[in-house]
């Protein structure tokens, strides 16, 4: 059985898979008559073929390949070619003299993993695959499975005639695994076809190996152990259905596609279940009395008291990801390590640089400070990187998390708004200040925009991922301005003009829980707003699932192609979508996105934005919000 070790902190990094066309059948070759005398017999020319390959477990770069014959025995005969692969593909000639069952072998070379974003070394993977004309094949670990359950029969030839198909039928996958050319999840978001499911199985085994531990070949033997009986035991089926919460977790989990990863889970529970064995009823079993051996126990010894049980490191501000439950809040709702506690009129700061904790290489933070010799309101990459400090404004809290506070009355980002902000800008030149801010080489774009805009975008589609404590918000107003009290901008997708998406968090004064909501604005139109938790309302009741002050949390925003996902996770682990809000209006798609409308255009480009931008311009000057973040990803 494989055992799951889970990560404390997954790995976020970004992967790919290979999209490759699949060439079809026909070579060349024709009979003669030689030396022209009606007796003499007719030999056929051999055939020859181009043949060719995708190894795909992530696109394995500089691994060797071999092509074998099959013999009539299934066993591997002789070496008909040999190449290495580049960007994951290796032609093995246009004059291949072969037809019939053959075995690509392919060995190490690297890839970069669909789980965690790592560079790694790839295994020996083989495919038992079917030349009768010219042909592109596919090897992955599903075409390795295969193979080693036909090894296991004897027969090589048994994965053309059984096993390729109960591999491909078991995860789900309508087709040939050793023809189907996997869709590229880094740039493409999977569609319901056989190239999307086929990239969302592996993206499974990749999950699958980052949570067992094991290595990958390791990894594959036992599942195709366990596949000896054509399906997977109860207790595998049960491993592979608990990875599916990390699927959100992998370097790709923005182009995943909802409809085929239930179709593929489905696929695996009916199959775990095909089989029922008979119950076994056991003979009845007459023990022999037991005498036991007098026990005497050994001394305890009790292990030291830690007088201080936090781990130091608990709450490192990683930013590659901290979960809400790996944030200590000590028994005042002080989210503190030492337990000394924030006071109410002061930012708890540190003498560590944020960069000490966090990763500014792609943002810069805009302030409301202004004036102060050296400082600017727009901090860029570098000297964010760089050491850049404000002990009023950014620093790190006494717990290691990122302190981003902004004030009522300050300096104003644009023209355009009237509130101030302490807020990150994602900036995807990562310092190359050869670049604009406003360039799409700058910025992504969405996979439904036009070509010419997704190829000169930095990136294509994205998901932010953010674990954070609102510390403090504001409590004064002026005049009939009650609606701006509260309420605080977290997160954001801004486009050239328009919000795809602003997620606010908003605590009224006489409440104990905050509630949460996003606005998503027609490019060019209105805004939209969709409730998760409690509502925008400035007369609402404490809502019963809110979220508190100093109560750690995350949240997700994930774009793919005209559809938002939103999902808030809380420091009890539960998690909520858009579904779980009020939708009267049927707002919300049956999956829990919801649809962007208009921005499938040229030229537009997105960013993420995240942090603090205050939604009150009215209250007193010395009014401020707080928040700290714990952790914070942006992924594409």
């Amino acid at each position: 059985m494989i055992q799951i070790k889970k990560a404390r902190h997954p790995f976020l990094l970004l992967s790919s898979l290979l999209l490759i066309s699949c060439g079809g059948g026909g070579g060349s070759g024709s009979g003669s008559n030689i030396g022209g005398n009606a007796g003499t017999p007719v030999i056929p020319d051999t055939p020859t073929y181009e043949v060719s390959a995708a190894f795909v477990k992530g696109l394995v770069d500089g691994a060797s390949c071999e092509l074998f014959e099959i013999d009539s025995a299934g066993a591997q005969g002789n070496s008909v070619a040999t190449g290495t692969t580049s960007n994951g593909s290796i032609n093995f000639g246009t004059n291949i003299e072969y037809q019939g069952a053959a075995l690509i072998s392919c060995t190490g070379g690297t890839y970069r993993d669909e789980a965690t974003g790592l560079t790694l070394t790839a295994p020996t993977t083989r495919s038992v695959v079917n030349i009768d004309g010219d042909g592109s094949f596919t090897v992955t670990p599903l075409t390795e499975i295969a193979t080693q359950r036909a090894l296991a029969d004897g027969d090589l030839g048994m994965a053309l005639t059984t096993h390729n198909a109960a591999v491909a039928d078991a995860f789900g996958i309508a087709g040939d695994i050793t023809q189907i050319m996997p869709t590229d999840l880094e740039i493409t978001a999977a569609g319901n076809d056989e190239a999307g499911q086929y990239a969302i199985a592996l993206t499974l085994i990749s999950v699958l190996d980052n949570n067992s531990g094991l290595e990958l070949s390791s990894l594959i033997e036992e599942l195709s152990t366990d596949f000896a009986d054509g399906v997977f035991s109860s207790d595998t089926a049960a491993i592979l259905a608990a990875a599916r919460s990390d699927f959100v977790n992998s370097a790709v989990s923005q182009n995943l596609n909802d409809d085929v990863v239930n179709a593929i889970f489905d696929a695996l529970g009916d199959i775990s279940d095909a089989v029922i064995p008979d119950p076994v009823i056991p003979d009845p079993v007459v023990p022999d009395p037991v005498v036991p051996d007098p026990v005497i126990p050994d001394p305890v010894v009790p292990d030291p008291v830690d007088p201080d049980p936090v781990d130091p490191d608990s709450n490192t501000g990683d930013t590659k990801l901290v979960a809400p439950a790996d944030v200590y809040v000590d028994p005042q709702g002080n989210i503190d390590s030492n337990g000394e506690g924030f006071s109410d009129d002061t930012i708890a700061c540190g003498t560590d640089a944020p960069s000490t904790r966090f990763d500014f290489s792609d943002w810069y933070i805009s302030t409301p400070k202004e004036g102060d010799p050296g400082d600017d309101q727009s901090i860029y990459e570098a000297a964010l990187m760089g050491g850049y400090i404000d002990t009023d404004l950014f620093c790190l809290g006494r717990d290691n998390g990122l302190v981003l506070k902004t004030t009522v009355a300050g300096f104003k980002t644009s023209a355009n708004t009237q509130y101030t902000r302490t807020e990150l800008r994602e900036m995807l030149r990562e310092g190359n200040t050869s670049i604009s801010n406003s360039s799409l080489a700058n910025n992504w774009a969405f996979s439904h925009q036009p070509e010419a805009t997704r190829n000169a975008a930095a990136a294509v589609d994205g998901t932010l991922k953010a674990t954070l404590a609102i510390n403090r918000v504001t409590t004064t107003y002026s005049g009939d301005n009650e609606y701006q009290v509260g309420r605080i901008i977290i997160g954001q997708i801004h486009a050239k003009s328009d919000e795809p998406i602003r997620l606010y968090y908003r605590k009224l004064p006489d409440n104990q829980n905050g509630s949460i909501y996003f606005a998503t604005e027609e490019n060019g139109g209105d805004d939209t707003y969709i409730r998760i938790i409690g509502s925008r309302s400035s007369s609402q009741s404490d809502p019963a699932n809110g979220i508190p002050l100093n109560e750690p949390f995350a949240y997700e925003i994930r774009a793919v192609g005209e559809k938002l996902y939103v999902t808030i996770t809380k420091a009890d682990g539960t998690v909520l979508t858009p579904l779980d809000g009020d939708n009267d209006d049927g707002l919300v798609n049956e999956d829990g996105s919801v649809d962007m409308v208009g921005y499938g255009v040229a030229d537009d480009y997105m960013y993420f934005k995240l942090g603090i931008y205050t939604g009150n311009s009215t209250g007193d000057d010395t009014d401020y919000d707080q928040a700290t973040f714990y952790s914070f990803d942006n992924i594409h």
